[in-house]
């Protein structure tokens, strides 16, 4: 199913962006850039946000940004542990939607009208890669994937 995925959008139109030995953010960055222009967001998230990007996520949250985010539990057990204060009152607004999962198959966003996938390493949560792409095929595929994965995850809150 990942490659199937990849396959997808690296095929139509897509933004690859790569980590560099002088720029290791440089996917983590794209991601960002999407993130900040975006009115709503769902999808996985298999890795911890560094935390260089916690303060910005809770902003855009405070600012309504709508999200739907399915976790990895790990993952948010260690949000909750380093930030308790910005992760509950996050999980308290009514425009955020959080669930988790045991078995996420990869990391993905999906904005109003783009979709991205993060690749990375088993060793390392930062991603390697961003491949994002404004296909149609592409961002349904996503939504379909996303709606069979939260059907099966857990609600918080």
């Amino acid at each position: 199913m990942c490659s199937a995925a990849v396959d997808v959008i690296v095929v139509r139109s897509a933004v690859v962006t790569e980590a560099t030995y002088d720029d290791p953010f440089r996917p983590m960055n794209r991601f960002i850039e999407l993130f900040e222009d975006a009115t709503q967001v769902k999808g996985f998230n298999r890795s911890f946000l560094e935390p260089m990007y916690i303060e910005l996520a809770h902003e855009r949250i405070e600012a309504g940004l709508e999200s739907d985010i399915i976790y990895d539990p790990k993952v948010i057990e260690l949000v909750l542990e380093e930030y308790p204060n910005l992760g509950a009152a996050a999980l308290e607004k009514d425009h955020v939607t959080a669930s988790v999962h045991d078995d996420l198959p990869i990391a993905m966003a999906i904005f109003e009208n783009r979709i991205g996938i993060g690749i990375h390493t088993e060793a390392m949560g930062t991603p390697v890669a961003w491949i994002d792409t404004d296909d149609s095929d592409a961002i349904a595929w996503g939504e379909q994937l996303f709606e069979r994965y939260r059907a099966e995850a857990t609600q918080l809150y």
